[in-house]
């Protein structure tokens, strides 16, 4: 799938495995240059290694980061932006909060699972905005999960984190979030009806996009983020 993105720069957090390294896989076939992480730095390098191998593409970068230390965050967007000179597209996914009901979180867990599952967002869009503003130019994916409408006993955490955007049918759902600097608002609902438009036709197995083979494996995600990056660069 020819995006249009060639050359541009991302950072994709989360990616060593499962979505985010499906997500940077794709970014880095369509000639981009990305900037990987995950808190191991073993398995980051790992994930690099194999996506420069599968792609062909070596202006791949790995670094470890723990996106619920701020002082991680702000390393990583620098580190980035000395690498690739701006980030163009933020693709951010983050792993799963303590698993528990209401009663077994301890305020702890509260405090982690805001760090590791909202402030963090907050801390990227916060420093990667400004640069794509000056560009004029710039796209936020964020992936996060289905539990936001749907909660299950024993991720109570996640509920009440915002209403999603769209859906990904799957054992393992996930949601895509996005916002970019498309001024016309409408527009950008229409690229959102598009993706329930998707996802619903392939439900009832009226489609099969090219790539969308099993529901909510990370190729299926990363490919519906491309879909929505080409949708937004259409038109």
């Amino acid at each position: 799938m020819e995006l249009g993105l060639k050359g541009k720069a991302a950072l994709v957090t989360a990616s060593s495995k499962g979505i985010g390294y499906g997500v940077a896989k794709v970014l880095a076939s369509e000639g981009c240059r990305v900037v990987i992480s995950s808190r191991n730095i073993d398995s980051i390098s790992q994930a690099k290694d194999q996506i420069v191998r599968e792609t062909g593409n070596r202006e791949i970068y790995a670094f470890s980061a723990d996106l619920t230390v701020k002082e991680d965050v702000d390393r990583l967007v620098r580190i980035a932006i000395e690498k690739l000179g701006s980030v163009d597209v933020l693709a951010y996914n983050t792993g799963p909060p303590r698993p528990g009901t209401f009663n077994e979180l301890s305020d702890a867990d509260w405090d982690n699972g805001v760090e590791l599952l909202l402030m963090n967002a907050v801390w990227l869009a916060k420093r990667l905005l400004p640069g794509m503003e000056r560009k004029k130019w710039g796209r936020l994916v964020f992936i996060t999960s289905t539990t936001l409408r749907q909660p299950i006993p024993n991720l109570i955490w996640n509920f009440g984190r915002g209403r999603p955007s769209c859906r990904l049918p799957s054992k393992r759902q996930s949601e895509l979030h996005q916002r970019c600097d498309d001024p016309d608002r409408r527009r950008h609902d229409q690229i959102l009806a598009l993706i329930v438009r998707l996802v619903s036709a392939w439900r009832k197995n009226l489609v099969r996009p090219p790539g969308f083979e099993f529901p909510g494996r990370p190729r299926t995600a990363s490919r519906v983020v491309s879909v929505l990056l080409n949708a937004v660069m259409a038109g």
